[in-house]
């Protein structure tokens, strides 16, 4: 779990607010579209930015979303939610999260920043967070392709694909996680 703000050789961790809403989806926007060229299209990752906002106006307002900063700039971020994410309806999902199910929220880091254990850090102290704040038994995701490895060495299991339709036609295939 974080306090308000921690301090590490290089980096500061620190809750989001919304006046980070605007460098934290150009930050969102950057990881896409380098990180994911891996398992998806320019088609896919431009529409998946098209059909949604990967910025959560409750995650910064309720003080769930994490940010890792350096020398002032956003370079890592991701929360977590008691709450039934917006996205689910698009994805065809239940109007109300399961009881007691924390879902892991909006996890990016800048491409400038990768495999620095920035993500891994910020997704250990929101699980924490969720079970001891938000009395969560269960942690559920939904990750893109790229993200699978990352999760899985974090103990998550792997439950149902899901398919996101873009506004451009096309698709966003991604996977359902899970950790008990």
């Amino acid at each position: 779990m974080l306090g308000d703000v921690v301090m590490t050789e290089e980096f500061n961790y620190r809750r989001a607010v919304p006046a980070d809403r605007a460098a934290l989806q150009a930050m969102h926007r950057r990881s896409l579209l380098t990180l994911g060229r891996s398992h998806y299209s320019d088609g896919q990752l431009r529409g998946l930015l098209a059909t949604i906002d990967t910025v959560d106006d409750a995650l910064l307002e309720d003080g769930t979303y994490i940010i890792a900063e350096q020398a002032g700039r956003i370079v890592a971020a991701g929360g977590w939610t008691m709450q039934q994410p917006a996205y689910e309806l698009k994805l065809g999902g239940a109007v109300s999260a399961p009881d007691r199910q924390a879902t892991i929220r909006a996890v990016f880091v800048d491409p400038d920043f990768a495999r620095r254990g920035l993500a891994r850090r910020i997704v250990e102290a929101a699980e924490s967070e969720a079970v001891l704040l938000g009395g969560a038994e269960r942690i559920g995701l939904v990750s893109t392709l790229t993200g699978l490895p990352f999760y899985r060495k974090l103990g998550y299991l792997s439950g149902a694909p899901v398919i996101l339709p873009l506004t451009n036609g096309m698709i966003f295939p991604g996977r359902r996680l899970r950790k008990q």
